[in-house]
Order: structure tokens, then C-alpha cells, then sequence
């Protein structure tokens, strides 16, 4: 017999919640299929009439698809930068303009497990690909967050700086993998560092 503590710390642990739904799930499923003749292992007759059955059936696949989808979004992993480029690092900003070229590439370690992305796919139908969002503080901002571009699937970016941006910058870099429900999503930031210096004459 359960105990209220034990009933407690299973709802405190939501992979083992979720586990319990699909079980559930999986359960009513049976029983509505093994109506009216019942369950012949535990002998227990059902009186079930269609609709009933077709409601418990309902239930259980609605309990089966909450526990997967919940599974996936408690196992899912932040993404991993593996290249942020700055080019350059160091520039003369010019009157009309200089362009810094800025280029980053991740990964979503959860592409690399089978199990999790063939769910992910049969319940969601696809993979979303990470998004990348740019952004930059410094002098110029009072060192205050600037957004530049994104969040979209493009990995590169261009940003033009100017004179009055003179000093040291940070480049900020966010990626997301965007699962369902962006509460749920996870994501990583890299920083660069960008050595702007007044052009001379100035």
C-alpha cells in the first residue's frame, strides 16, 4: 500500500510522473479494447458500452502522447557553440562605416539521440533547427544590450560599426533549439570581443 509521503515524492519527480501517465495510458487503452468480454488475466468482466470505451481510449492515448512529449522536453539538451568567428576582432571604425563579419555554428546533442529524435519526430514531425540571435554592448550603449539580429536559423551576421563605437565590445551570441513550448527551450550564449579603434585624425 502507498503511503501519502511515497505518493508525494513520485509526483515531486516529473520523469516518474510522466512514466506513470504512459502506463496509464497504455492501461485504459486495454481495457477499452478488452471490453465487453473483460480482462481474462485478472477476471474481471467489463460492462462497457461503446462510447465509454471510446472515451477510456481517448484518455489513454492523450496520457501516452502528454508522457512522451513531456519525456522529450525534460531530456532536452542545451546546444554546444562549436565555432564563433569574429572577423576581425580589431578594426579602424570608418566614417561611413566598417563591416565585422560575425559567424557561429552550434550543435543540438539531442540529434545524436536516436531514441529522442524518432519521437520527437513521430510527435512533433520534425526537428526545428536551432536559432541564432546576435547582439552587441559597449560604450556606445553604456553597456547595455543591443540586439542586432534574430533569433532565426541563419548562423551569420554583419555588423556595421562606426567612430562613436570606439572602445571595448562584446558580441554576444545566443542560440536556441526552440523545442515546443518555448518556456521549455534551451539555450547557450557565447561572447567575442571586439577592439574598436577611432580611425586617426580623430
Amino acid at each position: 500500500m502507498i503511503t501519502y509521503e511515497q505518493f508525494i515524492n513520485t509526483l515531486d519527480n516529473p520523469h516518474l510522473t510522466l512514466e506513470i501517465a504512459i502506463v496509464v495510458g497504455i492501461a485504459l487503452i486495454i481495457i477499452s479494447v478488452a471490453q465487453p468480454s473483460g480482462i481474462p488475466i485478472l477476471n474481471i468482466p467489463l460492462n462497457l458500452n461503446r462510447n465509454r470505451s471510446i472515451i477510456l481510449a481517448v484518455i489513454g492515448c492523450a496520457l501516452i502522447l502528454s508522457g512522451f512529449s513531456g519525456l522529450i522536453v525534460l531530456s532536452n539538451s542545451a546546444p554546444k557553440f562549436v565555432v564563433t568567428d569574429l572577423h576581425p576582432d580589431r578594426v579602424t571604425a570608418l566614417t561611413n562605416g566598417t563591416m565585422v563579419y560575425i559567424y557561429a555554428e552550434a550543435v543540438d546533442p539531442d540529434t545524436n539521440n536516436k531514441i529522442q529524435q524518432s519521437l520527437y519526430k513521430l510527435l512533433f514531425s520534425k526537428m526545428p533547427p536551432l536559432q541564432y540571435e546576435f547582439s552587441y554592448e559597449g560604450p556606445s550603449t553604456n553597456n547595455s544590450i543591443i540586439h542586432i539580429k534574430g533569433p532565426e536559423a541563419s548562423s551569420n551576421c554583419t555588423f556595421w560599426v562606426y567612430p562613436h563605437y570606439a572602445g571595448k565590445n562584446t558580441i554576444l551570441i545566443n542560440v536556441t533549439d526552440c523545442p515546443p513550448g518555448d518556456m521549455n527551450a534551451k539555450s547557450a550564449t557565447a561572447f567575442r570581443f571586439l577592439d574598436i579603434i577611432m580611425p586617426s585624425g580623430h
